[in-house]
C-alpha cells in the first residue's frame, strides 16, 4: 500500500473539484485508461483530493489524459529543502553507474553503487 501526505496550508480544505463529461472523441482514451486499470497496470486512488479529468491533444493526433490540480497546488506548502542536482548525486556516490532511457517524453534512470 503507497502511503503519501501532502503537506498543505492550516486551515486549507479537501481540494474536490467536479467532473466535467468530456467530449465524444476523446472518451476512447479514458476508455484505454480503463482497459489499463482492469489490467493492473494502474490503481483506484483512495485520496480524498480530486481533481477533473480532461485529454490534451498531442502533436502526434492522440490524446494525452491531464489532471486540474491547481486547487490542490495553491494549497500546498512548498518543500523547504531543495532537491538536489542529478550531477551533484551522482559525483557524491562512489564508483556508480548510471543508465537513462527516454520514451514517451519520460526520463527513467537507474542509478546503481558498485
Amino acid at each position: 500500500e503507497v502511503r503519501h501526505e501532502i503537506d498543505r496550508t492550516p486551515g486549507a480544505k479537501y481540494c474536490v473539484t467536479r467532473q466535467r463529461p468530456l467530449p465524444r472523441d476523446q472518451t476512447g482514451t479514458i476508455d484505454a485508461f480503463f482497459e489499463s486499470r482492469q489490467a493492473g497496470h494502474v490503481r483506484e486512488s483512495v485520496s480524498p483530493h480530486s481533481s477533473s479529468t480532461f485529454c490534451v491533444k498531442k502533436a502526434t493526433g492522440g490524446w494525452r489524459i491531464a489532471h486540474a490540480f491547481n486547487k490542490l497546488n495553491n494549497t500546498t506548502i512548498s518543500a523547504q529543502t531543495p532537491i538536489p542536482r542529478k550531477d551533484i548525486v551522482l559525483d557524491t556516490m562512489s564508483g556508480s553507474t548510471q543508465t537513462e532511457t527516454t520514451g514517451d517524453n519520460s526520463l527513467r534512470s537507474l542509478f546503481t553503487c558498485a
